[in-house]
């Protein structure tokens, strides 16, 4: 695997004792050949978890076609597992040589159980780009953007460049009413064990 030390990301990934301790939000839920499925830092709802790439690349997009389907078989064995409930998808993404944006330049995408999409309609902040039912048919865009949809339904990609960070975290707290969204300080423990609790007991992990 290509990764880099100073990752936070890679770090969780090679060594979760890196530290000198086992933290709660590196618990590997499930896996495939390119991807970890790690517990969201500052969940949002129960069940929030994140799709980590194995290797340092900045987005999901910057990723092979192969590796997107992967993916898409990976999301789709995560919504089989959770159930009914729809698992709704966001990335805030780069290109490779822009890496601006996400608050951690290496693939992340979050997995929100219960999440509506129309939370997460961002035209009347981010120019839309395109969308699809078909995320590997989308093409990775020059500079940063969001990715947001949900397995087996209409993916759309956004225009992020004048996007903050945790912009999502943002959007999906103003809806709930929460004013904690920044997860560098509000790590919310007790949230993360339950999700590990929950995606381990429906995982069979």
């Amino acid at each position: 695997m290509a990764l880099r030390k100073n990752c936070q990301l890679c770090k969780a990934i090679s060594n979760p004792f890196w530290t000198g301790d086992l933290n709660i939000w590196d618990t590997p839920l499930a896996s495939s050949d390119h991807f970890v499925v790690l517990p969201a830092i500052g969940p949002l709802v129960l069940g929030h978890v994140m799709v980590v790439s194995k290797d340092h690349i900045p987005s999901l997009l910057a990723m092979s076609q192969a590796a997107v389907l992967e993916f898409n078989d990976l999301v789709g064995r995560l919504q089989m597992a959770w159930g009914t409930e729809p698992l709704l998808l966001a990335e805030h993404g780069s290109d490779v040589a822009t890496e601006v944006g996400p608050c951690i330049s290496h693939t992340h995408v979050n997995i929100l159980p219960g999440v509506p999409a129309e939370w997460l309609d961002l035209a009347r902040d981010c120019p839309l780009l395109c969308e699809s039912d078909e995320i590997s048919s989308l093409s990775l865009p020059a500079g940063s953007y969001f990715l947001v949809g949900a397995a087996g339904a209409i993916s759309r990609l956004y225009n992020a460049e004048h996007a903050p960070s945790q912009f999502i975290r943002m959007k999906i707290c103003s809806k709930t009413n929460e004013i904690d969204w920044d997860w560098h300080t509000s790590r919310r423990e007790s949230l993360i064990r339950a999700t590990v609790e929950r995606w381990q007991g429906v995982l069979n992990v």
